[in-house]
């Protein structure tokens, strides 16, 4: 007779079950919603007017007192938008200017605001007018909403990436301005100290080194600004620029924040800057120019806010030369028309030897010359072993080259010409006639030639090799000898 089964059956069931099971429902109940969403054809119900009934004994006065509340809303609506036109109006009476030389200030505000532009960037940068209309639009809102502006000036070449008309708006329009000299860690201390005593006369002038620590927050500082300590990866002069918009904030009794903008050339390290008075990775930062594209505010602390600005050469198409603008690393080297321009200005200031010494490469007697022992040091060769030309050889990503070596050289300074040396070894048959040494040597295959093996470690492999070699010699002479000794025994004892 069968079993009967009187139990029901568990509607227990595994988590990984269960969870799945939810996640299923709520994906389906997402899209469901997502459908719901997009059907043009449902529409949403007209909010109904909420009516008083007939039956009400106070129908006519309740209607009254619905009638004017919605007056009386409409009513501060309108002096609401009347009180804060009249704000603006006000504010842009205190910046309007009142003097002729006001005026004629403000008219050359905007003439050169109207000829900003990049022509290098116009011939061959890759970005379209609108791209630099509209950096150069965030560089002047945030000259306009700042009320002190620093510019970040690059300690290689500090006049290079000043610009003065600039300045002379800034404070004409009643701004204070602060210059910022970065990177100091890149020059010799003597010229550090030679241009902050130079710069000063004109405005006030802090020396200033970015934190290169790699971490994404908490990064360190010195508590003094010393010029002396600038070659550690800490910041350097941020306690000077925090004392600066302190006193300043203190002297304009100023109960609100005070907004600090930072203007300057491409990659002078802006970000940098805002990194490093943050102590925090608040910003993007790159090696390449460009990678701020549009105004953004940093809050330091309950009084300070900064301002980062894009990139933008802030000049007229007169006044810029684009194989300078080149040199200084302000655009990219990829976006160039003919790379060989920049490079032959390079020739023109550093001395054949230095170059010599940099690239260990021979002599050369003209550019055309040098770029071909460069390509030929780096690899960049074609068929029938002739060196590349133009795009292939100057701007290849996975090589350093001539124009990107020069953004990180030091000016003034002397070039190192020590440089890695990379070799490499091959393998060769054991010849009858080879001696052998009882010295530790170098195989004869190892040459100075490219390659893609450290000089660290092909010493050691041939160490290695000659020590097998050696024990193995060794190990041989021994069985030799016990060979030798053991049949001397048996002649003895034959003999006897």
């Amino acid at each position: 007779m069968a079993k009967l089964c009187l139990k029901k059956a568990s509607k227990r069931q595994s988590c990984a079950k269960r969870y799945k099971i939810e996640k299923k429902v709520k994906d389906h109940n997402k899209k469901q919603a997502k459908l719901a969403r997009k059907d043009k054809t449902k529409k949403r119900a007209a909010k109904q007017e909420i009516k008083v009934p007939n039956s009400c004994p106070f129908k006519e006065e309740i209607l009254q007192a619905a009638e004017k509340k919605r007056e009386e809303m409409v009513a501060q609506k309108e002096a609401a938008k009347i009180i804060m036109k009249q704000r603006k109006a006000d504010a842009a009476k205190e910046k309007a200017p009142t003097t002729i030389e006001q005026l004629a200030a403000k008219a050359e505000a905007r003439g050169l605001i109207h000829e900003i532009r990049v022509p290098l960037m116009e011939k061959g940068a890759g970005l379209s007018d609108k791209t630099i209309k509209q950096f150069a639009g965030e560089v002047r809102k945030t000259i306009e909403n700042a009320d002190v502006v620093i510019e970040v000036l690059d300690a290689r070449d500090p006049l290079g990436s000043r610009d003065q008309a600039v300045e002379r708006q800034i404070v004409l329009a009643g701004k204070r301005l602060v210059l910022l000299l970065n990177k100091i860690d890149l020059v010799p201390k003597e010229n550090v100290q030679a241009w902050l005593m130079y710069l000063r006369g004109f405005y006030p002038t802090i020396a200033f080194k970015a934190s290169t620590q790699e971490q994404n927050s908490k990064l360190g500082r010195f508590t003094a600004s010393n010029i002396h300590s600038a070659s550690t990866s800490k910041c350097v002069g941020a306690d000077l620029v925090m004392k600066l918009l302190g006193n300043y904030c203190r002297n304009r009794n100023l109960k609100t924040s005070v907004r600090v903008g930072v203007i300057g050339f491409p990659n002078v390290g802006k970000s940098s800057v805002i990194n490093s008075l943050k102590r925090k990775r608040a910003c993007h930062v790159g090696a390449m120019p460009g990678i701020t594209k549009q105004m953004q505010e940093v809050e330091l602390d309950k009084n300070i806010r900064l301002i980062d600005s894009p990139g933008v050469i802030l000049a007229s198409n007169k006044d810029l030369d684009p194989v300078e603008i080149a040199l200084k690393n302000a655009i990219r080297v990829d976006s160039l028309e003919d790379p060989t321009v920049p490079v032959l200005a390079i020739l023109r200031r550093c001395s054949k030897e230095t170059l010599m010494l940099h690239y260990v490469i021979p002599e050369f007697t003209s550019p055309d010359h040098f770029l071909a022992l460069v390509a030929r040091k780096l690899g960049r060769l074609k068929k029938g072993d002739a060196p590349m030309e133009g795009d292939g050889m100057v701007y290849d990503p996975n090589v350093e080259i001539t124009l990107d070596d020069d953004a990180k050289e030091e000016d003034g300074m002397e070039v190192d010409g020590e440089q890695r040396v990379v070799i490499q070894a091959g393998k060769r048959k054991q010849r009858k006639d080879d001696k052998g040494d009882d010295t530790v040597a170098l195989p004869d295959s190892l040459s100075l030639e490219d390659g893609n093996v450290s000089l660290n470690s092909a010493i050691k492999k041939a160490v290695k090799k000659q020590k097998r070699k050696t024990r193995k010699t060794n190990d041989r002479a021994e069985k030799m000898f016990n060979a030798f000794g053991s049949a001397l025994l048996d002649k003895d004892e034959s003999m006897e």
